[in-house]
């Protein structure tokens, strides 16, 4: 089955890093454009990365996760 990567918009703003309570403010959800799935063995990892790069290119907000997370 093919994936649906979403974006979340302004989650960082409601709840940021460390943050207890959430804060008020606006917060959409994009669905973007169905990914195919790539040919096993690989298709886990390879689908993970290229989701990720759909998902960081269209928050326009910095990828704070560690480099080996992103698949880099």
């Amino acid at each position: 089955m093919p994936v649906v990567p979403a974006v979340i918009h302004g989650a960082r703003r409601a709840l940021p890093n460390r943050a207890l309570i959430v804060r008020p403010g606006r917060v959409r959800v994009e669905f973007m454009e169905p990914l195919p799935v790539p040919s096993l063995p690989r298709a886990a990892d390879e689908l993970r990365r290229d989701a990720r790069r759909l998902i960081v290119a269209r928050l326009d907000e910095p990828d704070l996760a560690p480099e080996q997370t992103r698949g880099g």
